[in-house]
């Protein structure tokens, strides 16, 4: 009898299996981020043994990680213990507990029947240029950009959305000033969308494979957007990024036409031209 191999094991599983299999490895992988991002920030590292176990349930009445991928999937149902029952016997997964809580572990054969029968291939982000956001973070505020007043939704605790980590997120949200908010569910901040708004053709080029919509707004759409969010004002944001430079410091760094005056006035919340304005603003993202 011939051995089989990853493809061929694939290949006999109907389309739920596969599914199945393919959202389970997805989560391994997110895990597996997850423990080398922490490792990089300096959090002692785990063994696979312990962190490529996956917990399916719910925490607090919300769905784990990996149960909200087949929650999204529309796979979670009265057969789920089958399905995981019919991987394990193959050697796929291995599982610990039944359904509705238990700890599934996606096993090297179950990797490498995912990798062969979806022809995955292992990407490689293009290197960040100085002074842009990351391929990944980039991303993020795309998706921000598209979900609109909606915001982007994050199910879980692992704020893992869209295939980008949770450390993706929150670097965009410790900015300062931030570019996002909102814990299960991210936003622009004003200074976010003035970032997008003059920055994303600059993104178009240097990451052509993300689908990048455009934002052609004037400086006064972009102000009446200010208005709109309701978050911080241009003075809070200039403020912000002014730090502890004084007001001269800022306005040398900003350029012509943006005087001492002009800045001090901007701050006091007075009227300023509106080329100071633009400047001021190009300043803000650069």
């Amino acid at each position: 009898m011939d051995k089989q191999t990853p493809l061929s094991i694939w290949n006999q599983l109907n389309s739920r299996q596969q599914k199945y299999l393919e959202l389970i490895y997805q989560a391994d992988q997110s895990a597996e981020r997850f423990e080398k991002m922490s490792w990089n920030n300096g959090r002692r590292s785990r063994p696979a043994s312990v962190w490529r176990w996956l917990y399916y349930g719910d925490i607090d009445d919300r769905p784990s990680p990996l149960k909200s991928r087949l929650l999204r999937a529309e796979l979670v149902d009265n057969g789920t213990g089958s399905t995981l029952n019919a991987l394990e016997r193959r050697t796929l997964i291995e599982c610990d507990g039944t359904v509705p809580e238990l700890y599934i572990k996606v096993t090297r054969l179950g990797r490498k029947a995912v990798r062969t029968g979806t022809n995955e291939s292992v990407f490689k982000a293009p290197r960040t240029p100085k002074g842009m956001l990351s391929y990944k973070a980039w991303q993020a505020m795309v998706l921000v950009f598209k979900a609109g007043k909606e915001g982007v939704q994050h199910d879980g605790y692992s704020k893992y959305t869209e295939g980008i980590h949770m450390y993706t997120w929150r670097h965009l949200e410790q900015l300062a000033p931030p570019l996002i908010q909102g814990y299960s569910c991210s936003r622009f901040t004003a200074f976010g969308f003035i970032y997008y708004s003059r920055h994303y053709e600059q993104y178009r080029e240097t990451y052509p494979d993300i689908d990048t919509p455009e934002s052609r707004l004037t400086i006064d759409d972009i102000i009446n957007k200010l208005r709109a969010f309701r978050m911080q004002t241009l003075v809070q944001l200039v403020q912000m990024k002014r730090g502890v430079k004084g007001i001269q410091e800022a306005a040398d760094e900003i350029g012509t036409p943006v005087s001492f005056a002009a800045l001090s006035q901007f701050e006091d919340g007075q009227t300023i031209k509106l080329e100071q304005l633009e400047k001021i603003i190009d300043w803000l993202v650069q």
